[in-house]
């Protein structure tokens, strides 16, 4: 397990400047005196103040990442293929090159730091040996520390997850692989305050866009970046946090104003300015940790600069072996439970496409025969189409 600390040779560490170094690993399955009901994630309607809680390590992408996959708890739960709290193994969903694929790995953690060392560490001082790193500010949550573990022991070891060091450029590099680590879809980044953006920004494109995104179900991040700013505690005068990550989890519209809902999931900093106090009225979630913004506000000198969007990509459906392909046009997938040899709902989120669609399936009565679907030059808009095959050899 201390090789999960230690950075890999064929995968060198940014850096262990904002690295604690862990002074014993411990199992979270046996801290019942700070864990006493374990569970990947609990069924809590109204959450704290915040969902996770930053250790000693700058893993920001890997919670803004998390942040955003929480936005629909489902999304965790599906990265978990099988698994056991009480032996503490784990298979953790992961993409690499594009193909889903899985890791497994124990529940042993960092805890308790070296620096401490002087100051007369006690192992039998709760605090003291508790997780060194990331953790979810429920106890009992335990989807926050061992996500954080998969996606480092893919990338090569805890190190590599820390990001103080590095560039913007080279930041916004390692968000956009975790992200398509733990979703296995695309990832597409719009920078607010490039020249070209300016219009579609005022015009009202872009709230059209994230319009449509937030009503798609996809994941949707937003960042105030500025390369001069080093101290991961920075604030603006209207309380955002600079370089650090918050999530979109709803585009509203109240009477005439465009307000967006967003979320800081870690850290102490919610914007301050105008509309942020009307959340408890209007948000539906009724989170502690979300704020509102109006869309102006949002792009505007003292608002965000950067705004990623994930689609995650389908996972594989436990009722049928045919595997699910990206089509030509922006849709998504989405699961359903069905009992016949498939049945599959997509979303088609593209005005008047003309589109030719074809599922095929082998028959489960064998001899090689076929059952497909086909549509051809169908308009579609925005709407929800279900295809299910019909029983029997012949083609349709």
């Amino acid at each position: 397990e201390a090789a999960l600390w230690m950075q890999s040779p064929s995968k060198p560490a940014h850096g262990l400047d904002g690295v604690g170094v862990p002074r014993e690993w411990r199992r979270l399955s046996e801290m019942h005196e700070a864990i006493p009901n374990p569970t990947i994630l609990a069924k809590t309607v109204k959450r704290a103040k915040v969902d996770m809680v930053k250790g000693e390590l700058c893993s920001d992408d890997v919670l803004g990442m998390l942040s955003m996959l929480t936005t629909h708890e489902s999304n965790i739960h599906k990265l978990f293929l099988a698994y056991d709290i009480d032996v503490g193994v784990y298979a953790v969903r992961v993409s690499v090159d594009s193909a889903w694929h899985y890791v497994v790995i124990d529940d042993y953690v960092p805890c308790g730091s070296l620096v401490d060392a002087d100051d007369g560490y006690s192992p039998e001082l709760l605090a003291a040996r508790g997780p060194l790193y990331s953790r979810a500010y429920d106890p009992n949550e335990l989807y926050v520390a061992l996500l954080e573990k998969a996606v480092a022991k893919v990338r090569g070891g805890y190190a590599n997850l820390n990001t103080l060091p590095l560039s913007l450029a080279e930041r916004e590099e390692v968000q956009v692989g975790i992200a398509r680590q733990l979703t296995g879809g695309t990832v597409e980044s719009y920078m607010l305050k490039s020249t070209t953006m300016q219009h579609v920004l005022s015009s009202g494109e872009m709230w059209e866009t994230l319009l449509r995104h937030s009503l798609c179900g996809r994941l949707i991040s937003c960042w105030r970046e500025d390369e001069s700013i080093t101290d991961p505690e920075y604030r603006t005068d209207q309380n955002l946090l600079v370089n650090h990550a918050y999530t979109v989890t709803g585009v509203l519209v109240v009477g005439a104003n465009r307000l967006l809902q967003i979320r800081n999931s870690f850290g102490d900093g919610s914007w301050e300015g105008a509309w942020y106090n009307l959340k408890s009225e209007v948000i539906r979630a009724g989170r502690q940790n979300e704020f509102l913004m109006a869309y102006n506000d949002f792009y505007g000198p003292e608002g965000f600069t950067r705004i990623d969007v994930v689609d995650v990509a389908p996972q594989a459906a436990k009722s049928s072996s045919l595997a699910k392909r990206a089509l030509p046009f922006h849709c998504g997938w989405r699961d359903v439970d069905v009992t016949r040899p498939f049945a599959y709902i997509f979303d088609v989120t593209a005005q008047n496409t003309q589109v030719v669609i074809e599922l095929v399936q082998t028959s489960a009565k064998g001899h090689g025969s076929q059952t497909s679907t086909r549509i051809r030059d169908h308009m579609l808009d925005d709407s929800t189409t279900q295809f299910s095959d019909d029983e029997g050899d012949s083609n349709n």
